[in-house]
């Protein structure tokens, strides 16, 4: 988390403060600026989705827009956990490869970048969206809440709400980040495998490439989170059983045959990715 919670006395002295000093002393602030570029995710998705019916190139930009602000907004966080250092040490480099921040950050350069030669992934842009949403409603609830009202009680009260809604809303959000993360890498799939399908008719080699670079950052961030991710883990797991039950139904030997050869050499070649000492959830 780019923003630390700030102490007792830090939230009085804000409240004790004028309101436009209170403000320009989070101007000052690193956080406040990754505050603004979370919502303008938020605003620039939202306005990439109400415009693709108006105008399709404009929610192209609104999109591209959209990864930007969620592109910088990592790029300060990544900022502030590692300070400029003299030092890379094969060690480090397998910490920042670890850290979500990273990945989430490459994901965000990948699908920017991508998107002037492919278009959009929307479904790529849920969770960190879902992510923006908790973080904007975490710093209003630390830092503005405390400028805005103007008595404790109305202040208590707001907190409280936001607080609730918040907590409930948590883990389910979390699940619902991981699922978008593993629709997009299925949407990927079917992208590509169209494209190469329909290659007789519409030769465009770059459009391919970007296709399947986008899809293998896809295969590796999703594998990645599979190890080190408890929603993404539960999820996949629950998908398998249920694609297992499915296909059991059938009761058709040659197809058991031929799933399964295709289930265990998928999940042969997706264990090689894989960190250093790290496994499915450190397993």
């Amino acid at each position: 988390m780019l923003y630390q919670p700030p102490t007792a006395s830090a939230t009085y002295n804000l409240r004790r403060q004028p309101r436009l000093e209170a403000l320009d002393d989070l101007f000052r602030t690193q956080q406040f600026y990754w505050f603004v570029c979370q919502v303008c995710t938020i605003f620039f998705f939202v306005s990439s989705i109400v415009s693709e019916v108006i105008d399709p190139h404009a929610s192209l930009r609104y999109y591209q827009c959209c990864l930007a602000s969620i592109i910088l907004s990592y790029v300060l966080v990544i900022i502030e956990i590692y300070p400029k250092s003299g030092t890379m040490s094969a060690r480090f480099r397998l910490k920042l490869i670890r850290d979500h921040n990273i990945q989430h950050l490459l994901l965000a350069l990948v699908l920017f970048s991508s998107s002037f030669e492919v278009g959009q992934i929307r479904s790529g842009l849920y969770s960190f969206v879902i992510y923006s949403m908790f973080h904007v409603s975490s710093y209003v609830l630390k830092y503005l809440s405390s400028i805005f009202f103007t008595t404790t009680r109305d202040q208590h009260r707001f907190n409280s709400i936001l607080a609730r809604v918040v907590c409930t809303l948590n883990q389910p959000a979390l699940f619902l980040a991981a699922i978008s993360e593993i629709v997009t890498l299925l949407i990927s799939a079917f992208r590509f495998i169209t494209c190469v399908l329909f290659l007789v008719v519409r030769w465009n080699l770059k459009y391919i490439m970007v296709q399947f670079a986008v899809l293998a950052v896809l295969v590796v961030f999703v594998k990645l989170r599979y190890d080190d991710n408890q929603c993404t883990y539960t999820v996949v797991n629950l998908v398998d059983t249920r694609i297992d039950d499915m296909v059991n139904q059938v009761n058709d030997p040659q197809l058991l045959y031929c799933y399964y050869c295709v289930r265990d050499g998928g999940i042969k070649y997706l264990s090689w990715i894989q960190l250093p000492g790290n496994g499915p959830l450190g397993r």
